[in-house]
């Protein structure tokens, strides 16, 4: 038994990795393309709506029969797409360090916020911990020498969770 878990926890870790590597690199390649000016922010989203579409397509058109496929889910298309297009025009005045810690700033105070909500209990080191990620963003985006564009900034951390949605993270 303690094998399994053993198991299990190394798979965690590895796929948070890998998700963790997906995310830093989504950054970095938004950022070149963007900041080298090879494409303008709207293109660049359409270019990767059609690609994401396509794909997801494929894969549910090979993983499913027919009478399995569910109704598309025009809310979370929306809030997608809608994430897709902050992310392109937020890249166009911050860098890709600066994106990516405001990006993964968001999240996790999203995913605190779900949890709260959805009843969970927290001990004192996560709150400190939820503290010291606050602190952190509120010194990046602080007016001073270094403060990233307030509109990019504002662009990246776009939150919302929809109403009846609980456990549904967008950023």
């Amino acid at each position: 038994m303690a094998s399994d878990s053993g198991t299990i926890a190394m798979r965690t870790a590895l796929l948070t990795a890998v998700a963790m590597l997906v995310f830093a690199a989504n950054s970095l390649l938004c950022r070149l393309a963007l900041g080298q000016e090879l494409v303008d922010a709207a293109t660049f989203t359409t270019v990767r709506v059609a690609a994401g579409a396509v794909t997801l397509s494929l894969i549910v058109l090979l993983r499913t029969r027919r009478q399995e496929r569910g109704r598309p889910d025009w809310r979370t298309v929306t809030m997608l797409l809608t994430y897709m297009i902050f992310f392109s025009f937020a890249y166009l005045s911050l860098s890709a360090g600066t994106g990516a810690l405001i990006l993964f700033g968001a999240v996790q105070l999203t995913m605190f916020v779900v949890a709260l909500r959805g009843g969970e209990h927290f001990p004192l080191l996560s709150w400190g911990g939820l503290a010291l990620a606050v602190a952190g963003l509120i010194y990046l985006v602080s007016p001073g020498v270094t403060a990233p564009d307030p509109l990019g900034a504002v662009l990246m951390a776009v939150v919302w969770t929809p109403p009846g949605r609980q456990g549904t993270i967008w950023v």
